[in-house]
C-alpha cells in the first residue's frame, strides 16, 4: 500500500511539473494553428473545408483537428483557447498511456518503469507543443494507444483495436498511414505462417474505411496528395541533408551520447516487448528526413517518437542493471540517469524558469493572457484587425504567414510560400525557399504584408522572413506598383511588418 501511494504520489508530481511548464508557456501560439482555425471558421460559416473561399487547397495536414475544432466552434467557443485547453487535457491523458505503456514493456520490475515519465516531463517540446495550438498531443495520442493495442494484439487473441486508432491518426495527421503501412509489414513478419482471420480483419478495417476518406478529399481538392505534400517535399537530395541534420541537431540538444546507445541495448539483449517499439522510431526518423524537418520550436516533429525513445533508453537502464559490471558499481547507472537529466534540464527547462528571474511581472503576463483578446497579445493579430478596418471585404493580400493575418483580417489571401497554393508549392526548391515573383503580381493583390527581422535600413545575418519577401522587396515591379503605407515593429514577435497598398 505504500509503494502504490508513492507511485501515485510521484505520477502527481509528474503531472505537476508539466502543468507548471504548461502554465508559464501559455502565451505560447504559434501562427500555424490559425491556419486550421480559418479552415474550421469556413467549415462552420457553410463555406467547407476551405481556407479562402471558392478555392478548394488542400493547406491543412490535420483534418480530425479542424473538424474538432469545428464542433467546438459551431457552439461559440474561441478556437486558441479550445485547442489549448484540449492540449493541456491530452498531454495529461498521453502521460498516464506512456505510464501504462512503460508498465507493459518493463514488467513492473525495478524503479525504472518511472524514468520514461521524468524524462517527458522534462522535455520542453513535450510542453510547448501542448499548448502551441496545433494537433501534435491528439497524434501522440492516438499513435501511442495504436502501437499499444497493436503489441497486445501480436502476442494475445484480441479485437483489433489498434486499426481504429490507427485509423483515427491517420485522420489527425497525413504520414498517419505511412505508419499504418510500418505496422501492417511488421504485423505480416511477426505472423508469419500464423495470419488469421483478426488480422485479415485488421487490415480491412483500415483500408476500408481510409479509402472512404481518401477518395472524398482527392474528389473535394481534386488533388491525391494534400497541397503542404508539395509544399514541403519538392527539394531533392538537399531536403534529405536537412532532414538529417534536424535529427542530429536533436541528438546534440538531447543528451545523444547517452541517450541512443543505450536505447539500442534492448535491440541487442532481444527484449521481448520493447521489440515492438524499433519499427515505428526507425520508420518515423525515415519520414522526417524525407521531408526535411521542421522549422518549428523544440523539435516538434519528434514528439510523436519521444516517448517510445524514452521508454527504449527506460529498458536499456534496466538491462544494464541486471549486469555484473554495473551490479558491482551501483552508483554508476543513477549517475548516467542523472546525467541525461540534467541534459535535459540544462537545454530546455533552464531557459524556462530563468525567465522568471529575468522578468519578475511574466507569471502576471501569464494570468493576463487567459482574459486578454489575442488582438491584443500578438502583433499578426493586431496587424489582421487593422487590415480588415483598412482594406474592403473583397481585397486580396499577399503574405507569407498565413496565420493570424489572414484569420483576423478576414481577406482573402495569397500564401506566397505555398503552403495554401498550389502553383507555389509545386514549385521546385525547399519549403520558404521557392518563389516566383512574376506569378504573385499577376495576381494583382491589393496588399503585400512583407516580414523583416530587422528595420529595411539595419543589415543582419538573417534579414526576411523568407526568401520571397527578398525577392519582392527587390523587384522593380514591386516599387513601381505598390507604396509603403504602414511599417509596424512588434514588441512580442520582435518582427518589422512592412504593408505596402497598390497604387
Amino acid at each position: 500500500m505504500i509503494h502504490k501511494k508513492k507511485k501515485i504520489g510521484l505520477i502527481i508530481l509528474i503531472m505537476c511539473i508539466v502543468l507548471i511548464g504548461e502554465f508559464h508557456l501559455m502565451r505560447y501560439t504559434v501562427d500555424d494553428s490559425f491556419i486550421s482555425y480559418r479552415y474550421a471558421h469556413n467549415l462552420v460559416s457553410g463555406n467547407g473545408l476551405v481556407f479562402n473561399p471558392g478555392e478548394r487547397v488542400e493547406g491543412h495536414s490535420n483534418f480530425l483537428w479542424i473538424v474538432i475544432i469545428a464542433l467546438f466552434q459551431s457552439f461559440g467557443l474561441n478556437s486558441l483557447w479550445v485547442s489549448k485547453i484540449l492540449g493541456i487535457f491530452l498531454s495529461i491523458l498521453n502521460l498516464l498511456i506512456i505510464y501504462r505503456f512503460s508498465v507493459y514493456i518493463s514488467g513492473r520490475k525495478g524503479f525504472f518503469y518511472l524514468l520514461s515519465l521524468w524524462l517527458i516531463s522534462l522535455d520542453i517540446g513535450f510542453i510547448r507543443w501542448s499548448i502551441a495550438g496545433l494537433e501534435t498531443q491528439l497524434f501522440l495520442c492516438l499513435l501511442m494507444l495504436g502501437v499499444y493495442y497493436f503489441a497486445l494484439e501480436c502476442e494475445t487473441d484480441r479485437f483489433p483495436m489498434s486499426s481504429i486508432f490507427f485509423l483515427l491518426m491517420s485522420l489527425a495527421r497525413v504520414e498517419g498511414p505511412f505508419i499504418f503501412l510500418i505496422a501492417l509489414i511488421y504485423r505480416i513478419y511477426i505472423k508469419r505462417g500464423r495470419w488469421a482471420s483478426k488480422d485479415t480483419i485488421w487490415t480491412i478495417i483500415f483500408l476500408v474505411l481510409y479509402f472512404l476518406y481518401f477518395s472524398w478529399r482527392t474528389l473535394y481538392y481534386g488533388s491525391f496528395l494534400p497541397n503542404i505534400y508539395y509544399a514541403k517535399t519538392l527539394g531533392a537530395w538537399k531536403q534529405l541533408i536537412d532532414g538529417l541534420v534536424y535529427i542530429f541537431a536533436f541528438i546534440r540538444d538531447n543528451g545523444g551520447i547517452l541517450l541512443f546507445p543505450i536505447m539500442l541495448i534492448p535491440a541487442v539483449t532481444r527484449h521481448n516487448k520493447a521489440k515492438y517499439l524499433y519499427p515505428f522510431v526507425g520508420g518515423y526518423l525515415i519520414f522526417i528526413i524525407y521531408v526535411g524537418g521542421d522549422w518549428m520550436l523544440d523539435y516538434r516533429f519528434f514528439i510523436p517518437i519521444l516517448p517510445f525513445i524514452f521508454i527504449l533508453f527506460q529498458e536499456g537502464i534496466r538491462e544494464l542493471s541486471n549486469t555484473a559490471f554495473f551490479k558491482r558499481r551501483k552508483f554508476l547507472l543513477p549517475t548516467i540517469v542523472l546525467l541525461l537529466i540534467f541534459s535535459n534540464f540544462f537545454n530546455d527547462y533552464n531557459k524556462l524558469f530563468r525567465s522568471y528571474f529575468r522578468q519578475p511581472c511574466s507569471l502576471i503576463k501569464v494570468f493576463k493572457g487567459w482574459k486578454e483578446s489575442p488582438t491584443k497579445i500578438y502583433d499578426r493579430a493586431k496587424i489582421g484587425i487593422w487590415l480588415k478596418q483598412f482594406f474592403p471585404p473583397n481585397s486580396l493580400i499577399a503574405v507569407e504567414d498565413c496565420g493570424m493575418i489572414p484569420y483576423y483580417s478576414e481577406l482573402k489571401t495569397l500564401d506566397i510560400v505555398g503552403i495554401l497554393d498550389p502553383y507555389v508549392a509545386r514549385l521546385k526548391g525547399r519549403m520558404h525557399r521557392k518563389y516566383d515573383t512574376d506569378y504573385y503580381f499577376s495576381r494583382t493583390p491589393d496588399c503585400f504584408i512583407l516580414i523583416r527581422y530587422c528595420s529595411l535600413e539595419e543589415k543582419s545575418e538573417i534579414e526576411w522572413g523568407a526568401f520571397a519577401d527578398k525577392a519582392i522587396y527587390e523587384s522593380e515591379k514591386f516599387h513601381k506598383n505598390y507604396e509603403l503605407i504602414r511599417a509596424y515593429y512588434g514588441k512580442e514577435s520582435e518582427l518589422w511588418f512592412y504593408i505596402y497598398k497598390r497604387r
